[in-house]
């Protein structure tokens, strides 16, 4: 929860407050040495997170975390733990 609140904390000081889902998501990925697989790459931009931007899924596609992992993969992350977020 200190890792969190730093995080929140030092993003609001700097003006650009991050909505709860997405600071909780960002300090998991930080606290576990992940990378985030996001088309949401905005949103996590300044937090510290490793960020797989996938910008040839399509939005009116729904696919699933599997997929996204798969091309992560394909993009040179093999082996690499992600999160996935699919917003």
């Amino acid at each position: 929860m200190v890792l969190w609140g730093n995080l929140v904390g030092q993003l609001e000081h700097k003006g650009r407050p991050l909505p709860a889902m997405d600071s909780l998501i960002a300090v998991i990925a930080i606290q576990n040495s992940l990378s985030l697989v996001t088309r949401n790459e905005k949103d996590f931009a300044g937090t510290g997170v490793v960020i797989v931007f996938l910008s040839d899924r399509p939005s009116t596609n729904q696919k699933s975390d599997r997929t996204l992992n798969t091309v992560a993969k394909l993009r040179g992350l093999n082996g690499c733990r992600s999160i996935v977020n699919t917003t």
